[in-house]
C-alpha cells in the first residue's frame, strides 16, 4: 500500500484493492457517513488509517462476544418478566398496527384508555 509522507494516510484506491477494509464503494460510504476521514491530495483521495483500524476493531470477534453477552442478558430479562395481560397485548398490537392517528380510536373501541 502506498503511504504518504504522513504515515497515517493511505490511498483509497490501494485500500480498496487490498479488500482488507471493504470494497471501494463501501469505503466511499464510510467516508460519506463520516466514519472514515478522507482528504484529497494532488487529485487522489487518501483515507485516515486509524479510522479504518477502528472500523475493523468494531467488527472483531470481541464485538461479537459482547453482542452475544448482551443478547443473553436481554433474553434473561425477557424470560423473567411476567406475562402480558390480554389488555397489554391489545395495546401493543394497536401501537404496532395503527400508528398515532388510529391508536386513540382503536384503544377506545377496545375498551382501553386513549390517554394511557
Amino acid at each position: 500500500m502506498s503511504i504518504s509522507a504522513d504515515n497515517n494516510w493511505l490511498l483509497l484506491r490501494d485500500v480498496a484493492e487490498s479488500r482488507t477494509y471493504g470494497a471501494y464503494s463501501t469505503l466511499r460510504n464510510y467516508i460519506d457517513q463520516g466514519r472514515v476521514r478522507a482528504k484529497k491530495v494532488a487529485g487522489r483521495i487518501k483515507v485516515y488509517e486509524p479510522d479504518l483500524k477502528a472500523l475493523e476493531e468494531a467488527r472483531s470477534p470481541k464485538s461479537e462476544k459482547a453482542y452475544a453477552r448482551a443478547e443473553s442478558a436481554i433474553r434473561r430479562v425477557v424470560d423473567s418478566a411476567p406475562a402480558l395481560t390480554d389488555e397489554q397485548r391489545e395495546r401493543l398490537a394497536v401501537l404496532v398496527r395503527g400508528g398515532s392517528a388510529n391508536a386513540s380510536k382503536e384503544l377506545a373501541s377496545a375498551g382501553g384508555d386513549a390517554g394511557a
